[in-house]
């Protein structure tokens, strides 16, 4: 397919809508996962969907291509399940079929802050503009956690915020348990899950609500910097000089000694997934499969 010259291709022909205008291309990428998959489990997430007919519109291609290749004689996956990244605002209200039918959703958290505050985030003067823990942006999250769990809809959130530890616990607080990482945050963000109690960080969030204030940051930091100030057990594992650059910036983790400071403090039911770079995994770009290489639940 030849290039398109869009004004905003963020906002223009991509993902999902270029499979559903040329369905050819889309049946050949599901034909491809099925067989790649060779009798193994598969897991197909839908991206950019913005309206639940989108959705079902390609899941009928999945119905059709599954058909006829069992009509061909192929393999066919052991189990298959069926997502979508929730990446449009829309898509937070659409029916109530849509979450009782999708089996899992995934928060594209780049696309959806960007069209949530409509804000170019490869624009310098404007994606800096607005907070990840703004408070309007915290309850949207919300939102999409409350209306997941009464359909029984598994959840996950996926995006640079989730691997940045203050944003990550409080996406944990608010609901979410499941997050998708650079391999390069597990470390980081694990550190102050451990730490953290999410109930309590919970109540500060609805405290720094009830206030009426724009963004919630400055309230949780000054949490943060109190529990990890007062909470000195890893200090008997950990030579003084660590210690006194953790006092300075209680966020700063050293790689050599993360993982002992971990075993020091109560695990949260908080699942960290890291996927691989896309440099080594190239997925088809209307129908990825969504691979992990770390699944680590905390007991």
């Amino acid at each position: 397919m030849k290039a398109q010259d869009e004004p905003n291709p963020a906002l223009g022909w991509r993902a999902l809508r270029v499979g559903l205008d040329k369905p050819g291309v889309l049946r050949m990428q599901l034909q491809a996962l099925l067989r790649g998959a060779n009798g193994r489990p598969l897991t197909i997430m839908f991206p950019f969907v913005a309206q639940y007919e989108e959705y079902k519109t390609a899941r009928r291609e999945v119905d059709t291509t599954i058909a006829r290749e069992e009509k061909l004689g192929h393999l066919l996956p052991a189990s298959i399940e069926i997502g979508a990244m929730l990446e449009t605002p829309s898509l937070a209200f659409a029916p109530d079929a849509f979450f009782e039918e999708v089996e899992f959703l995934s928060i594209g958290g780049n696309d959806l802050k960007q069209f949530f505050f409509a804000a170019d985030r490869e624009n310098e003067r404007v994606r800096r503009r607005y907070d990840t823990l703004n408070v309007r942006f915290l309850t949207f999250i919300e939102h999409i956690v409350s209306r997941c769990e009464a359909s029984n809809t598994r959840l996950s959130f996926c995006g640079e915020d989730a691997g940045r530890p203050v944003e990550a616990v409080c996406f944990a607080a608010m609901g979410l348990h499941t997050l998708s990482m650079r391999p390069a945050s597990i470390g980081p963000v694990k550190h102050l899950l451990h730490r953290v109690n999410l109930v309590t960080l919970r109540d500060v969030i609805e405290q720094a609500r009830k206030g009426g204030k724009q963004s919630v940051r400055e309230d949780v930091m000054a949490y943060l910097k109190s529990v990890c100030c007062l909470s000195n057990q890893a200090t008997d594992t950990v030579p003084s000089r660590v210690c006194q650059r953790r006092a300075q910036n209680p966020f700063r983790i050293r790689r050599r000694w993360h993982f002992d400071m971990l075993q020091l403090s109560e695990p949260k039911p908080t699942i960290v997934r890291s996927i691989p770079n896309q440099k080594h995994t190239r997925m088809p770009c209307f129908a990825r499969s969504f691979q992990t290489v770390l699944h680590e639940k905390c007991a």
